[in-house]
């Protein structure tokens, strides 16, 4: 394609030599406004998991755990985990296996939620891992919801559970 493209405005300039410098300035100014775009438009940023390790590392306490929704979303996590030098945190995965079914989403949640007091649950790409929303749903209706950072790329939150979150509900 860029061959052709390459070809087409080749011709044009030896054609219509009038055109070749208001063609030349359009294509500079049409490069330079994709670069301007790619570097400044937060839709084409880097997911930011530098930041996620950070909050997590400012905010952390000792009864957290922290729910990935999907198995390799910890990866690029523990990457910048170990890159402070801090020791890495116990983490749950939720869906497991291929994908997130009602069922499976409550045995496990309902697994997950008394070992915590509280849980970081921390989604990303969850339109195409979770495109129903059924760990968010779930942990929303199960346990209670305190606080959502929202990243490049990462969306963070803070659910209270097991003994703090029934304590905060009867007061309620």
């Amino acid at each position: 394609v860029a061959v052709l493209l390459a070809g087409g405005i080749d011709s044009l300039f030896q054609r219509r030599r009038v055109l070749r410098w208001p063609m030349t300035v359009g294509l500079f100014c049409a490069a330079a406004v994709s670069l301007l775009s790619y570097q400044f438009n937060w839709r084409y940023w880097r997911d930011d998991w530098r930041s996620v390790v950070g909050l997590v590392q400012d905010q952390y306490r000792p009864g957290d755990g922290l729910v990935f929704n999907a198995g390799w979303m910890d990866q690029p996590f523990n990457h910048y985990v170990d890159l402070s030098g801090r020791k890495r945190w116990p983490t749950e995965h939720l869906p497991t296996g291929d994908g997130p079914t009602a069922k499976g989403v409550e045995e496990e949640g309902n697994r997950i939620l008394p070992q915590y007091d509280r849980v970081w649950l921390i989604l990303c790409y969850d339109s195409v891992t979770d495109p129903k929303g059924l760990v968010s749903g779930f942990f929303d209706h199960r346990a209670l919801f305190r606080r959502q950072w929202d990243y490049s790329g990462v969306r963070v939150r803070l659910y209270e559970c097991g003994r703090t979150a029934s304590v905060r509900r009867a007061k309620v």
